[in-house]
């Protein structure tokens, strides 16, 4: 059967002049292990100047290293151990620099340019697909950033400088814990993590091989997330501007298959919007 691994990044812009969106998944470490603050500080460094990949924080090794996907590999991206037990892609208890590690996330990274428009992140919107392969999840989005600050997992400027439009050294960078009401004209966010919790096993290491199991005899796994910015604070109604990326991995399944998805992710559980 032919196998495809499938990854989209969208921008889209669908009014003149508006706040342009664009949305890129990251495999990276559990939001909550050792290396987690340096991973947000990468990706936002990645976000802000364009770029696929950068480790200048260094911190545990290469789990802190931010890494925009160019295909979402296998299984053993999307699991997270944390208070569990300690596992790096798939493995449990990995020899250093990764015996701290806790499993990874799939991060769905944001970049906001919104040049001469401002906007805030209490405008700031996001959904998923997610329910499909955890019915129990139905209804948890859309879910609105109003309420948050700028905190740590967020990037955020106001165009102020020499060029107007133009992120640049003269620009304002707004200063942490500012309230998420404040207008800005660029935001860069680490992203939402969605992971899958292991199921049981004989021991850590058949419990990580009975999740991928789990996950690969269920195809095809294809998450998508979206963000987007609403007209007004607090408000889940998109405004003219929205981006969206997905990012998946299996085959593509013959029809009769289709009813069959989701039979053994039933035991598996996905959490969102966990806090840096």
């Amino acid at each position: 059967m032919r196998k495809t691994f499938l990854l989209l990044v969208a921008v889209t812009g669908l009014s003149f002049g508006a706040p342009v969106i664009t949305v890129i998944p990251s495999v990276g470490p559990s939001s909550l292990a050792g290396s987690a603050a340096n991973y947000d500080a990468n990706a936002l460094l990645a976000l802000r100047n364009g770029l696929s990949s950068t480790s200048t924080n260094g911190g545990p090794g290469s789990a802190s290293v931010y890494n925009a996907l160019v295909g979402l590999a296998s299984a053993n991206q999307v699991i997270d151990t944390f208070g569990a037990f300690n596992s790096w892609l798939g493995v449990a208890s990995p020899a250093s620099p990764f015996n701290n590690e806790f499993g990874n996330n799939l991060y769905f990274g944001l970049r906001v340019i919104g040049g001469t428009d401002t906007f805030s992140l209490s405008q700031l919107v996001y959904t998923d697909n997610l329910a499909i392969y955890d019915p129990s999840l139905a209804g948890t989005t859309p879910f609105s950033f109003n309420g948050d600050n700028y905190d740590s997992r967020f990037l955020a400027f106001l165009d102020n400088g020499t060029t107007p439009g133009t992120l640049d050294a003269g620009d304002s960078q707004v200063a942490l814990n500012t309230a998420g009401t404040t207008a800005v004209n660029y935001l860069f966010y680490r992203g939402v993590p969605t992971f899958f919790t292991p199921v049981a096993g004989a021991n850590n290491q058949q419990a990580l091989n009975n999740t991928i199991a789990a996950i690969d005899a269920n195809r095809p796994l294809n998450l998508t997330a979206s963000y987007c910015l609403a007209t007004t604070s607090g408000s889940l109604t998109c405004g003219p501007v929205s981006g969206q990326a997905s990012a998946g991995v299996g085959e593509i399944p013959e029809p009769s298959t289709y009813a069959l998805m989701g039979l053994g992710l039933a035991a598996l559980a996905y959490v969102r919007r966990r806090m840096a």
